[in-house]
């Protein structure tokens, strides 16, 4: 058997740890793939370390094959952050997906799976009405499963690993339906605190609270709350200034904003709105904010005045950093061209060896082999800027994505 997970570990800590370790005590012979963020995370900021540090903490743990998820796709919505990663999975093996969640009672998520792939014309119209009334669309699809299927049913999607769970599902069904596959999944119960706890109050607590600590050079509050190999990694990143936080960001982005703002409005929304997610209401927001800004600019502070009951702070955080990578709406579409690898041990490496001759897409196992493929080069264009920022905020000269290996564990 071959498992998939899809993980961020922005840090690794003890929540992962509990669920790795649960799939390895029921699973022991299983292999176990990974399909991870690279240097841009889901939540729409550059990740606290970079890519193959994180792929060291998933190595650390006995996971056998690390994936990344293209930049575009994890800067994307909850469905195609769940694409990308599910179908990846997938081709590169995985017949069973498992995935944290804090429902107690996956049939609940199963339903509401199916639900969405397969909308009525109620739903759909109920949803819509909720957004013509300013809501955001998770909120909108909330109130809509609401008044159609139940309270109980509903309050499944105010949970942010219930939202993703659901996501993954949806994306098992599509794929067994249109392959006749038999791809199984399974959900774990979360333990510990909330998904968005933002102070570390438990053994298992949140990556956001452990991330809130780092940004508090409260470096020592972490010990305990991962494991050894990953505790020692972010001390080193946080005693050479190596973490990075979504305010490193900022330069970029305002550089990016002087410039398409530099027409008149109606010019500057038509150049914004062609980026990723970014809607017409957002765009002309983001021009009437920005060229109304008086003080330090800092993406944290312009995201919180950006922020309504329409759009959520992780929905315009991802649409920033869309402006910033430069990554449009022609470019998000549900298909794959490459599969890069960011590390593996033994075991990793001999299930690379058993599937690539069947993959019909490009695998990279090496940085300098993807030169003919477009979209892997705009991939490593990103990583470079990410590695830019580190290098600025370090002191350092960066070094180029393309010189980079993966990591391979003996």
């Amino acid at each position: 058997m071959t498992i998939g997970i899809v993980a961020e570990f922005n840090p690794f800590h003890n929540g992962h740890k509990y669920l790795l370790d649960s799939i390895k005590a029921k699973y022991p012979e299983a292999s176990l793939i990974v399909s991870m963020s690279g240097d841009f995370v889901q939540r729409g900021e550059g990740a606290i370390i970079d890519k193959y540090k994180r792929t060291n903490m998933a190595l650390s743990e006995n996971v056998n094959l690390i994936l990344q998820i293209a930049t575009k796709f994890s800067l994307s919505s909850a469905s195609y952050f769940a694409f990308a990663s599910i179908n990846s999975l997938i081709k590169l093996g995985a017949d069973k997906i498992i995935f944290g969640m804090e429902s107690d009672n996956i049939e609940n998520l199963v339903k509401i799976a199916n639900l969405l792939n397969d909308e009525s014309p109620e739903f759909s119209e109920s949803i819509k009405s909720f957004i013509n009334e300013g809501y955001s669309y998770p909120k909108a699809r909330m109130l809509a499963l609401s008044s159609i299927y139940g309270e109980n049913l509903a309050k499944e999607t105010t949970k942010s690993n219930n939202v993703l769970a659901i996501e993954y599902i949806r994306q098992i069904l599509k794929y067994n339906k249109k392959h006749k596959a038999n791809i199984s999944f399974e959900g774990i119960k979360r333990l510990g605190q909330d998904f968005n706890d933002e102070e570390i109050k438990e053994n298992l607590t949140s990556a956001t609270a452990i991330r809130n600590s780092l940004y508090k050079k409260d470096i020592e509050i972490i010990k305990g709350h991962t494991n050894e190999f990953t505790y020692n990694i972010l001390e080193d990143s946080f005693n050479k200034n190596e973490l990075i936080f979504i305010d490193d960001f900022s330069d970029l982005l305002y550089f990016k904003l002087l410039d398409l703002c530099k027409y008149n409005k109606d010019e500057a929304i038509k150049a914004l709105v062609e980026f990723n997610d970014l809607s017409d209401f957002l765009a002309a927001s983001i021009y009437t904010k920005f060229i109304n800004w008086n003080r330090a600019f800092k993406i944290s502070d312009f995201i919180d005045a950006l922020k309504s009951k329409t759009y959520t702070y992780s929905r315009i955080s991802r649409c920033l950093f869309c402006i910033i990578l430069g990554i449009k709406k022609t470019d998000i579409k549900e298909e794959l061209t490459f599969i890069k690898v960011l590390g593996f041990d033994k075991k990793g490496q001999a299930l690379l060896s058993s599937v690539k001759k069947d993959l019909d897409i490009e695998l990279i196992t090496k940085n300098s082999k993807g030169k003919e493929n477009k979209e892997f080069l705009e991939e490593m264009y990103m990583s470079d800027l990410y590695n830019n920022v580190l290098g600025r905020k370090t002191g350092k000269i960066p070094e180029r994505e393309i010189k980079k290996a993966i990591v391979k564990e003996n």
